[in-house]
């Protein structure tokens, strides 16, 4: 459902997906490509919401602004069922998750991630690539120095029930 709210309305581009029971308010665009899914509410009564190209909004999300604070979810960023986002910035490529809340002024880096049920608190910005990053440096510690538990006089296959 869309509605106008003091001469705003939302504008869908027509490659978006908008699910029947998601809620549109005032000034909110959705660029091609991006979906908003069942039960999210996106309004935008005191700034402007952007969901970019290729962005999805999934269940019951809550997308707000506040005055002079818009909420931008760039192109191909995610935001997480039940996420809560306020005044903020989910740059590209982004994932907020499951239940995550997004404060005024936060800001999520391109290619982060916002654990589930996290929350990022105002004026906190992630770097870019930060869990990329943080996956690539944990790589490098595992290879080097994770090491089978090895048992004396136990085989192998019977360490499983230990």
């Amino acid at each position: 459902m869309e509605f106008e709210l003091g001469g705003r309305r939302p504008k869908v581009h027509p490659d978006a997906y908008i699910a029947p029971t998601a809620v549109l308010i005032g000034d909110v665009e959705v660029e091609a490509g991006a979906s908003v899914w069942f039960g999210a509410v996106l309004r935008g009564d005191e700034a402007t919401i952007k969901v970019g190209e290729g962005a999805n909004i999934q269940d019951n999300a809550v997308i707000h602004c506040a005055e002079n604070l818009p909420t931008v979810i760039e192109r191909n960023a995610s935001v997480g069922h039940s996420a809560q986002l306020e005044g903020c910035v989910v740059e590209q490529g982004a994932l907020v998750g499951m239940g995550a809340t997004m404060l005024q002024r936060s800001r999520l880096g391109a290619g982060s991630m916002l654990a589930a049920g996290a929350v990022l608190e105002e004026g906190v910005a992630i770097p870019s690539g930060h869990t990329a990053q943080h996956y690539k440096d944990r790589a490098v510690r595992y290879r080097a120095g994770l090491k089978p538990i090895v048992v004396p006089g136990v085989p192998a296959k019977s360490r499983r029930s230990l």
